[in-house]
C-alpha cells in the first residue's frame, strides 16, 4: 500500500520538484502501485516490445535471479491492463523523463566519521535539459561538432531529472530499502542504503568507451537496476561483490560504475566496464573517493594526469580526496567537502549538481537537498532534508521470517 505520496522539495515554480513515497506490502501491490503512480503523473506505458523472445528471455531472467522485480512487473501488468504474459510489451521498466549523470561520491568508514557511523555522500551531477538537448549533446560530441545547436525546450517538456524520488519501501520479503529514484520508477535506483546497513552508489563511467549502450533492453541489469538489486538482495559489500561477480549486466544508455558501503565498514567500488569487471576494495579503516574515471586506471590521486579532466574529473577527486583524507569528520564537515566540488551556476552550461545525498549506514538516515534554481551566480538549493527508514516495519518483517 502507498502509505505517503507528498511533494518534499521544490514545486512548480522551480526546476525540481521532489516527491516522497513509503509503500509498504508485497512487491506486486508496490509494482502495481508504481505503475499507477506513473501512469497518471506522466503518462507512464508498457514499452513495445518488437522482440517477444527478447521479452520472455528477460521475464525468465527476473523470475530466476530477481523475484521481486518479477512480482513488481505482474503488479505493473495489472495497473496497466495487460497480461504479465503478453509478449508484445516490456513491463521491466515504468520509464518516465529519461538518463543518466555524472557525479562525486565519498565513503567515509566508521572509523573515520565523529560518532562513529560510516556515511555515503554523494553529489549527482547532470544536465538540466531534456531527453532531446541530452541526446543532442551526445551526437556532437561522438561526431566531434560541439558547435551543433542544441534543440531548445519547450514548456511542455520537463527537464530529465525534474522529478526525482524518495521511495522508501517496506517489503514482505527482502531488504527494507530507501532510495533516490529517477528515470524508472519500477526497478531504478540512483542512490539508496537497505535496513543492513549496505549503501550504494551510481555514477558516469567516462572511461567506458569500449562500451556502447544498448539504447534498448536485454537480459539481466541495467545500469539503474543493478543497484536496487544489489539493495534487496544483498547485506554486505562482501556479498554485493559476490553477486556482481556473476550478474549479467548491460549499460542501457551509459556505461556507470558504482561504490558501495556497509556498516562493518568495507567499501568497494565495482568498474563493469573495467578490464576484467574490476573492483577496488578499500580498507575497512579508509575513506574511498570516486568520480567519473576508472579507478582501476589510476587507484590513487599520485597517478592522476596533471588535468582537470573530462567533466573536470580529476580535478574533483583531488579536492575531495584533500578534503576527507585526514581525521574524523562530523556530517556537516562530510556535507562541506562534498559542497566544495559541486558544479557551479555557469551561464554556459546545463550541468549543475542536483541533489547531495548523505547516507548514515548505522541509523538508517538520508541527509538530502535538492537543487531548486540558479539566482544570481550560484545555484540554490533546497532546506536540508532528513529521511529514515521505520525501525518498527523492519524489526517486524525480521520476527516474521
Amino acid at each position: 500500500m502507498i502509505e505517503i505520496d507528498a511533494v518534499l522539495a521544490g514545486g512548480p515554480a522551480d526546476f525540481t520538484e521532489a516527491r516522497r513515497l513509503v509503500l509498504s506490502g508485497t512487491h506486486q501491490d508496490m509494482g502495481q502501485h508504481l505503475a499507477t503512480l506513473g501512469a497518471a503523473h506522466y503518462g507512464s506505458r508498457p514499452a513495445p516490445a518488437p522482440d517477444a523472445a527478447l521479452v520472455r528471455a528477460r521475464r525468465a531472467w527476473f523470475e530466476e535471479h530477481w523475484p521481486a522485480q518479477a512480482e513488481r512487473m505482474r503488479g505493473a501488468a495489472i495497473a496497466f491492463g495487460v497480461d504479465y504474459e503478453d509478449d508484445s510489451v516490456d513491463l521491466g521498466a515504468v520509464p518516465y523523463l529519461m538518463s543518466l549523470g555524472g557525479c562525486s561520491v565519498a565513503w567515509h568508514p566508521p572509523g573515520r566519521t565523529i560518532d562513529g557511523h560510516g556515511r555515503l555522500s554523494r553529489n549527482y551531477d547532470f544536465s538540466t535539459g531534456t531527453l532531446a538537448q541530452f541526446v543532442a549533446g551526445l551526437f556532437a560530441t561522438a561526431n566531434g561538432a560541439a558547435a551543433t545547436p542544441i534543440p531548445a525546450s519547450t514548456p511542455e517538456q520537463l527537464a530529465m531529472t525534474a522529478r526525482p524520488h524518495v521511495i522508501e519501501c517496506y517489503p514482505d520479503t527482502g531488504h527494507a530499502t530507501l532510495l533516490v529514484r529517477a528515470y524508472d520508477l519500477l526497478g531504478g535506483c540512483l542512490d539508496g542504503v537497505n535496513s543492513a546497513g549496505l549503501t550504494v552508489a551510481l555514477l558516469a563511467d567516462l572511461d567506458a568507451s569500449g562500451a556502447p549502450p544498448s539504447w534498448g533492453v536485454r537480459v539481466g541489469l541495467n545500469e539503474l537496476e543493478l543497484g536496487h538489486f544489489l539493495l534487496e538482495t544483498c547485506a554486505t559489500v562482501e556479498e554485493a561483490l559476490e553477486a556482481l561477480a556473476s550478474i549479467e549486466h548491460y549499460a542501457a544508455s551509459l556505461g556507470c560504475h558504482y561504490i558501495l558501503g556497509d556498516r562493518g565498514g568495507a567499501s568497494a567500488v565495482w568498474e563493469p566496464f573495467a578490464p576484467g569487471r574490476a573492483a577496488v576494495v578499500a580498507g575497512a579503516e579508509a575513506p574511498l573517493v570516486v568520480t567519473n574515471h576508472q579507478l582501476t586506471r589510476f587507484p590513487s590521486v599520485a597517478e592522476l594526469p596533471d588535468t582537470a579532466g573530462e567533466g573536470d574529473t580529476y580535478r574533483r577527486m583531488r579536492v575531495l580526496t584533500e578534503l576527507t583524507s585526514e581525521g574524523s569528520l562530523t556530517p556537516a564537515q562530510i556535507a562541506a567537502a562534498a559542497a566544495a566540488v559541486r558544479f557551479p551556476a555557469a551561464p554556459d552550461s546545463m550541468i549543475r549538481t542536483l541533489w547531495n545525498a548523505q547516507y548514515d549506514v548505522e541509523a538508517l538516515t538520508l541527509d538530502i537537498d535538492f537543487y531548486l534554481h540558479d539566482q544570481g551566480d550560484a545555484p540554490r538549493y533546497s532546506p536540508r532534508l532528513r529521511l529514515a527508514l521505520d525501525p518498527a516495519p523492519i524489526a517486524a518483517g525480521r520476527a516474521a521470517a
